[in-house]
Formats: C-alpha cells, structure tokens, sequence
C-alpha cells in the first residue's frame, strides 16, 4: 500500500514537472512497442535488460516496487511490447 501511495506521489510530480508516466515509459522504446519472435510460450522472459534500465531509472525519481519483473509484466500488459506466440491470433 505504501508503494502505491508513493507512486502516485511520483507520478504527480511528473505532471507537475509537464510530463507523464506515459510520456517517461514511451520514450524508453521510442514510442514504438517492441514486437518480440516467440515461437513458444515457455521462450517469454520474465525480464529483459531493458527493463532493468527502466526499473534503475523509476528508482532513481522515487518509485519503489518497480523492479525488472513487474517493469517487464507492465510493460506486457500495456503494450510497450508484445510477447505473443507467432502463431497467435492477436500478433
């Protein structure tokens, strides 16, 4: 609970600055989602060296618990990058 008070403290900060936390994360693939070649479900990573550099960059402007795995999960789950199997539908 405590992290999500201090996130939200964060990212208002952000906004108070002219930006956003859509704006900071976006920049990170250039506004352009990363279209990964999965040819099976068990090749998805959990994290990527991105995300490590993500994770250091939301620490050093105050977030907390944003480390390598839920910066990658978020990034999944917003679309910054799409781990879909090839053979998916939705790819």
């Amino acid at each position: 609970m405590n992290a999500i008070i201090t996130n939200a403290k964060v990212i208002e900060k952000l906004h108070e600055q002219g930006s956003s936390f859509s704006e900071l994360m976006w920049n990170f693939v250039a506004h352009k989602p990363i279209i990964n070649s999965i040819n099976n479900h068990n090749d998805i990573p959990s994290t990527t060296p991105l995300a490590t550099t993500i994770s250091k960059k939301l620490k050093s402007i105050g977030f907390s618990f944003t480390g390598p795995v839920v910066v990658y999960s978020f990034m999944q789950s917003c679309g910054m990058v799409n781990d879909h199997e090839n053979n998916c539908f939705a790819k």
